[in-house]
């Protein structure tokens, strides 16, 4: 039987390792926060149908082309916003300066990333951390 001191252990560091899976999980949306604008002309547009409490929704999942030095590239992802994008329409995309053939359609950290799948091992991580180190100091210490 293990000790409750091992137990709130085991659970803090749980917690940690969950943080980092979050935080690399969610490096990708991190990491272009140093990227720079770029003028992208729209390819394709399909819908992802979702379903949440408040009802379904679609997000649209767009494809696009962008030139840079030249040399021309492709790259999609999804486009969070009020409006469906039409096929041809300008998009402002968002370039690695380092490699230009990545892309993305949104800069830095955005407020649904934390809604996605990929937050969850971050959120459990810190509610994790939270509960052991409450019950740390709430828990009385047993003299033996």
């Amino acid at each position: 039987m293990q000790s409750k001191a091992t137990r709130l252990l085991t659970r803090g560091v749980s917690g940690v390792v969950l943080c980092i899976v979050g935080v690399a999980m969610m490096w990708n949306s991190i990491k272009t926060s140093t990227w720079e604008p770029a003028q992208a002309t729209l390819t394709s547009v399909s819908l992802i149908e979702r379903h949440g409490r408040s009802g379904t929704f679609t997000i649209p999942d767009v494809s696009y082309q962008y030139e840079n030095s030249g040399h021309q590239y492709r790259g999609h992802g999804i486009k969070h916003g009020s409006k469906t994008p039409a096929v041809g329409a300008p998009l402002i995309v968002y370039i690695n300066p380092h490699d230009p053939s990545q892309s993305s359609v949104s800069k830095g950290l955005q407020l649904n990333d934390f809604t996605q799948p990929t937050a969850i091992p971050l959120i459990m991580g810190l509610l994790l951390i939270t509960a052991s180190s409450i019950a740390c100091f709430v828990t009385p210490s047993r003299k033996a």
